[in-house]
């Protein structure tokens, strides 16, 4: 894939620069002959794996609901789909709706589902929501397990393939912290005279 990126209102990272003052072409241009030259650590970000912080300041993770999933613990799975997220990019997640934020509460603190099902209701919030969906089959006395498996399979998938984003994330730490840029055994890369013959259509 090709992008054209255009970049606004660049700020130095640097503590002892004038974060003030605008960023240089001349300095963009060698922060990209850097990158040219030495790569970057490619990490996921925050869209597959949630907001960096505490459970109780950004709330439930992407990664967090994954995990849950891949043990089976469809009951702290439905807690994590139930308390949601308090930051989304950076962003607080507005808590206008007083349905929604009741329906939470019920589940989350009081463990009632049929509460929570008929709070969401009174608030006009559907079953296009996954909340609703397993509000709905819990409080018909459905199981977590069948709960869970009203959720589509690709949505399920995408909070397991979270966990694996943030699994990843920390072997890529640990993996530059003991080595860096050197390369090991174990390492696959693209050599100079592949890529020249093959372009960009080579996997590493």
């Amino acid at each position: 894939n090709h992008f054209r990126i255009v970049m606004r209102n660049l700020r130095r990272d640097d503590a002892d620069a004038d974060a003030s003052s605008p960023v240089t072409k001349g300095e963009m241009e060698s922060a990209i002959d850097h990158v040219k030259q030495h790569g970057f650590l490619n990490f996921f970000g925050e869209q597959r794996i949630g907001d960096a912080g505490e459970y109780e300041e950004v709330g439930c993770k992407s990664s967090d609901i994954g995990l849950s999933l891949l043990k089976n613990d469809y009951a702290t799975a439905i807690k994590h789909f139930m308390a949601g997220r308090k930051l989304i990019r950076g962003k607080r997640v507005s808590e206008n709706n007083d349905w929604w934020q009741r329906a939470r509460r019920a589940f989350v603190e009081r463990g009632d589902a049929k509460e929570s099902f008929s709070l969401l209701q009174k608030g006009n919030i559907g079953p296009g929501r996954l909340e609703y969906v397993l509000m709905e089959a819990l409080s018909k006395g459905e199981s977590e397990a069948r709960a869970i498996e009203r959720v589509p399979f690709d949505q399920k998938e995408i909070y397991r393939h979270a966990w694996q984003a943030l699994v990843f994330n920390y072997g890529v730490s640990v993996r530059n912290e003991l080595y860096g840029r050197e390369v090991v055994v174990g390492d696959c890369f693209i050599t100079r005279e592949f890529k020249e013959q093959f372009g960009r259509t080579g996997n590493s």
